[in-house]
């Protein structure tokens, strides 16, 4: 993975986020023709809203993406994106396809899987912030 980290005018970033997407009733759909119309609809999300995405992979009833974006997008937005932009491509492109195996208007199920990951482990996130220096002064109040 890239250990480039993103610069927009007021931050720095680096967000990562491993995503899991399942077809509808987790039906076995996803053979290589929907996944390359997934693909495109993956794509056209990203070019959107500026998505950059490390890693992509399917089973035949899922799919797992790793993806880097900017702290101006949420994860839910950004899931409406990729899940919308592909279930209308497949539709479109794998109508046939699909007519046996599902019926209705959506591809995905509504729920989603989203964990975020990224460089260090929390063990050494931690240490790392236990080790800032402590002000000798704490503001009233507050138990650090």
């Amino acid at each position: 993975m890239s250990t480039v980290s993103r610069k927009n005018n007021h931050s720095v970033s680096k967000l990562l986020v491993h995503l899991v997407f399942v077809a509808k009733y987790r039906h076995s759909v996803i053979s290589e023709t929907v996944w390359a119309s997934i693909g495109r609809g993956f794509d056209l999300a990203s070019k959107r809203f500026g998505l950059n995405i490390l890693e992509a992979n399917h089973d035949t009833d899922h799919v797992h993406l790793v993806v880097e974006y900017s702290p101006s997008i949420s994860v839910s937005k950004m899931v409406n994106a990729l899940k919308g932009n592909s279930s209308r491509l497949v539709r479109k492109d794998c109508g046939q396809e699909l007519l046996t195996k599902l019926w209705g208007s959506a591809f995905w199920s509504p729920s989603y899987f989203a964990s975020s990951c990224g460089g260090a482990p929390i063990e050494t996130l931690k240490l790392y912030v236990q080790s800032q220096q402590i002000s000798k002064i704490r503001p009233e109040g507050r138990d650090f």
